[in-house]
């Protein structure tokens, strides 16, 4: 998907999951604030999808995991929109 990687289950993880390091890209010193950046955006414009949604961010890269690959590319569709250049 655009510019987000998702991953399938796979072994003993049976959730679908996006792993990016965004603090760059989003402009925010942290993967921890670019997570709340994220967190804040879905509460905005898909709350039912961030209730479906998990987090496991790490320093080196947000994490999100669903159990649904369509939300999961819906998440995936958002971060894209985020991480367009703004003009």
């Amino acid at each position: 998907m655009g510019q987000v990687t998702i991953h399938g289950p796979s072994g003993e993880l049976k959730q679908w999951s996006i792993y990016e390091e965004l603090t760059a890209d989003l402009g925010v010193q942290t993967n921890h604030a670019a997570e709340q950046l994220l967190k804040r955006t879905l509460k905005k414009i898909a709350p039912d999808l961030l209730r479906r949604i998990d987090f496991d961010t790490e320093g080196d890269g947000v994490v999100v995991f669903a159990a649904a690959e369509t939300d999961i590319r819906a998440v995936a569709k958002i971060l894209d929109e985020m991480l367009k250049p703004q003009p």
